[in-house]
């Protein structure tokens, strides 16, 4: 059972990963100041060093926590679907979709692999969406649905896809009308995929 001090302990945490992560949205890693956190989450700046160590840790734990939750909502989205093909295209929209987000596009997307180096981060991402769509791609594979290409070279490609098309959406003056091109775009790109 947890005590008092170990609630506490979990909405401070809470608190800070939840202010961190608006900042770093607003205004990037680099111009996200440790004091900014302390004073937006309302706590002592020893406990943000008491959590973190750092303001690399700290923007490290924010990054993972959205790709968390990039997994958790692909998962939620195509958990129902039998058919691995239309798993992967269900899948693949719903990550372009939370790619477009602006936080998740910052931190993840932008910041994260300048901070931590595109080797490092794509070591966590292996952990999470990107994980889960080199799975996928393998499976498909397997079941012969798709060529047999290496998926250590596809999976990357599909991602960097994908961030492009969420970079084009973001510029574009009509969201709704890029993201609906950059989704048909995608779709595309794996039916190209497919064994004939």
């Amino acid at each position: 059972m947890k005590t008092q001090r170990d609630l506490h302990q979990e909405f401070t945490r809470r608190s800070i990963l939840r202010s961190a992560r608006k900042l770093f949205a607003k205004k990037g890693y680099s111009a996200t100041t440790l004091d900014a956190v302390v004073r937006l989450a309302r706590v002592t700046t020893g406990a943000v060093y008491h959590h973190f160590g750092s303001k690399e840790n700290l923007f490290r734990a924010v990054a993972e926590a959205i790709e968390a939750e990039i997994l958790e909502r692909v998962v939620n989205a195509t958990q129902n679907i039998p058919d691995p093909w239309s798993r992967l295209e269900l899948g693949v929209s719903t990550m372009l979709d939370m790619c477009c987000e602006p936080d998740i596009r910052r931190i993840v997307l932008l910041d994260a692999p300048n901070v931590f180096g595109g080797s490092e981060w794509r070591a966590t991402e292996i952990k999470y969406g990107y994980g889960a769509l080199h799975q996928a791609l393998t499976a498909l594979q397997a079941a012969g649905i798709i060529r047999s290409l290496p998926v250590n070279v596809l999976a990357p490609m599909l991602l960097g896809a994908m961030i492009e098309a969420a970079n084009s959406v973001t510029a574009s003056p009509d969201k709704a009308v890029a993201r609906a091109g950059a989704k048909e775009a995608i779709l595309v790109i794996l039916q190209a995929l497919r064994v004939r």
